[in-house]
């Protein structure tokens, strides 16, 4: 964690192919956190994924298009390797693109992994029910 009790610089990372619906609900309890950077990773959307994406301004958020994943690699790690490459901060927090954050989320998450000493934390939200099958990561 930052010196003398700062808050690390933090990026919020999100993984995103086909989520226009669900985007409009998840990136406004994101840009309500106090991250430095908030990125979008559009991973081969055919829904408009970007277009949802770029109609939100603030300038910590930040939309990418995916490269073509290499053999070898899955779908969403392929993805997530991409956000963590292009990613500021000193703390990396990944959120699927229906998490929705309510204010004081991630100053929670911030005590906890200062509490904890933690190099690695995970938190499960309460989830809406699951999507299709046919939404998979896996190509």
């Amino acid at each position: 964690m930052g010196a003398a009790g700062r808050l690390p610089r933090t990026s919020l990372l999100v993984p995103a192919r086909d989520e226009a619906a669900r985007l409009p609900h998840t990136l406004p309890g994101l840009l309500s956190q106090p991250a430095d950077e908030i990125l979008v990773l559009d991973d081969g959307s055919t829904d408009g994924t970007a277009d949802v994406v770029r109609r939100f301004a603030d300038p910590r958020l930040r939309l990418l298009t995916g490269a073509p994943r290499p053999d070898g690699w899955i779908g969403k790690n392929w993805a997530c390797h991409q956000l963590a490459a292009a990613a500021t901060g000193d703390l990396l927090v990944y959120l699927d693109a229906d998490v929705t954050l309510r204010p004081g989320a991630l100053e929670a998450v911030w005590t906890q992994v200062r509490r904890q000493r933690a190099d690695v934390f995970s938190v499960f939200p309460a989830s809406r029910p699951a999507r299709s099958a046919s939404a998979c990561w896996c190509r």
